[in-house]
């Protein structure tokens, strides 16, 4: 037990406070009012995001996703000796930085920067949390950007793993806009999800 409060008290000597770290009846805790962690961060400007997202100032909506994202700097609690409520909170956190990145994505589809949405959209696509809606923005992205074979690649490649993995065809909507795109048709509804 000597060495759990030797590394208390080293942690807290780090922090530079010793009420950064809280320890109650056997439980030991961050004080969120002293120690800002980034997934707190990261959810506190997702969230100011979609505020701005749903007051229609796009402008600071992606200004806010924009420093949500910078703080996504590797994996989510890295490590594979995760227990319990920690793998939880691990998916938790990697569900809602797939969101942020989706949503991010469409917001510059609606402002007209398909480089920048296809930048964000692909790494959304490396989520073990992306799906069809996901690949169908990116899709749009591809060809908005001027990437029209990447598009209709990227959706050769969702036909082949949907058929492959769950012997199903890709929604309705995913066919349309390949449709549209091999026809070289304008896509109105630039974020349509």
């Amino acid at each position: 037990m000597n060495s759990f409060y030797f590394t208390l008290h080293q942690l807290r000597t780090y922090l530079g406070r010793k009420d950064a770290v809280t320890y109650r009846r056997g439980q030991c805790a961050l004080n969120p009012a002293l120690v800002t962690v980034d997934a707190a961060l990261f959810r506190k400007r997702a969230e100011n995001a979609r505020d701005y997202l749903r007051a229609g100032d796009l402008y600071a909506a992606r200004r806010y996703y924009d420093q949500a994202l910078l703080l996504c700097r590797g994996p989510v609690l890295d490590g594979d000796d995760l227990m319990g409520n920690a793998q939880l909170q691990q998916e938790d956190v990697e569900r809602t930085v797939h969101a942020v990145m989706r949503e991010y994505g469409a917001v510059c589809l609606r402002q007209r920067r398909p480089d920048k949405a296809e930048r964000i959209l692909a790494r959304a696509m490396s989520s073990p949390f992306a799906d069809e809606g996901t690949v169908r923005l990116f899709i749009r992205a591809q060809y908005l950007a001027g990437d029209k074979r990447g598009a209709l690649s990227t959706y050769e490649r969702l036909c082949h793993q949907l058929q492959e993995e769950l012997g199903v065809e890709p929604h309705r909507r995913t066919h349309e806009l390949a449709d549209r795109i091999r026809r070289n048709q304008e896509l109105t509804d630039l974020a349509e999800e």
